[in-house]
């Protein structure tokens, strides 16, 4: 496995750094470090740096300093394998976005500080509008998350849709070497669990449950309160393609979750592994 983090120097990218660090510690996946440069993202360069042009090699060289301080943190990732990577781009999001197409990466790892502006959806310019995006595999670490081993996925779909997701769901649960917990939110649970057909999944029964939900709140926000007492868990929910103006003027119910929830959202393309 490939996973692929943007890196900005920010608190948000060293967290993200440190998780993506751990997973591959415990997976064996190579980590691919990117740093996107141009004339808006030196502004925010500290004034120390000097910088007036990019300078690719000596930013590597700050990357790969960064990278040798977390390692150094982070008690037995000296053996993940890390490839660091510094070019130029107009947009940061459409870079990240082509080099995670470009190199095949199987997971995209990325920080948030929980709901951004709206005009930073709109011009894709945060871990949120990525995920409306449902291209690939996007993990999106929450402020204040400590890096830690992912011991369980909590999976968050409808049951009427589990027998074409559970493929996909296994495939994450191998990846990450994490049980699998899948969960339907209904504000009826007993007629819920009467009338759906989970079939043969190969997902034992006793891993799969229907929570009832308060109606009272958004189901991104019943999400958020269920996962509340998970630590070392990742959330996992399917995202569709959204059009323009979806994005604009309705949020998905993932990029609500990504910027409420307090542990990991594993955001997966819907019928894609």
């Amino acid at each position: 496995m490939q996973i692929l983090v943007p890196f900005d120097f920010s608190e948000n990218a060293v967290r993200a750094l440190d998780q993506a660090l751990v997973i591959a510690q415990h997976s064996g996946a190579t980590v691919d470090v990117l740093h996107i440069t141009n004339q808006a993202v030196m502004k925010e360069y500290p004034a120390e740096w000097h910088y007036d042009k990019p300078n690719l090699n000596s930013l590597e060289e700050r990357v790969q300093n960064q990278i040798r301080a977390r390692v150094e943190q982070l008690s037995g990732t000296e053996l993940v394998s890390v490839k660091i990577t510094v070019k130029e781009s107009v947009f940061i999001s459409g870079g990240v976005i082509s080099h995670m197409l470009h190199t095949r990466a199987d997971l995209l790892l990325m920080g948030t500080h929980g709901m951004s502006a709206r005009m930073e959806k709109i011009l894709g310019s945060n871990t949120s509008s990525i995920i409306n995006h449902a291209l690939f595999p996007v993990m999106a670490i929450p402020s204040k998350w400590k890096a830690i081993r992912i011991k369980t996925i909590v999976a968050a779909v409808e049951l009427t849709n589990l027998n074409k997701l559970a493929e996909t769901l296994k495939s994450w649960a191998k990846k990450l070497g994490a049980h699998l917990k899948v969960v339907e939110f209904s504000i009826v649970p007993e007629v819920e669990l009467s009338d759906t057909y989970v079939g043969d999944t190969g997902i034992p029964a006793a891993d799969i449950s229907i929570v009832k939900s308060d109606p009272d709140l958004s189901l991104a926000k019943n999400i958020t309160q269920y996962t509340a007492s998970f630590h070392d868990a990742v959330c996992a929910m399917f995202v569709h393609e959204r059009t323009f103006f979806e994005k604009i003027f309705d949020s998905s119910i993932s990029e609500k979750v990504s910027g409420m929830i307090n542990i990991p959202l594993l955001a997966l393309p819907a019928g894609k592994n």
